[in-house]
């Protein structure tokens, strides 16, 4: 990103290439997002503990069956808009 000084304003000029840049950050943000909200009684807490192993059946099948494919169906077309 470049700062110019226009007058007594200044103003930030990106290239295309940090916009993508950007875009792909706010993408990623909310796809984890995604992931970690969602209809039901799984909440945050529950999916950061999918990590470890160490969470019921139920949060299992929230995270995996339902929000994963939702979030991972989503993308292409995020990206597309993009």
């Amino acid at each position: 990103m470049l700062l110019t000084k226009a007058g007594s304003s200044a103003r930030w000029r990106c290239s295309s290439r940090h916009w993508m840049l950007i875009l792909l950050t706010a993408l990623v943000a909310v796809s984890v997002v995604s992931l970690l909200i969602g209809a039901g009684s799984v909440g945050p807490r529950q999916v950061f503990g999918l990590l470890s192993g160490s969470v019921p059946a139920e949060a299992r099948f929230s995270v995996w069956e339902l929000r994963a494919p939702r979030t991972l169906m989503v993308l292409p077309l995020a990206w597309r808009w993009a």
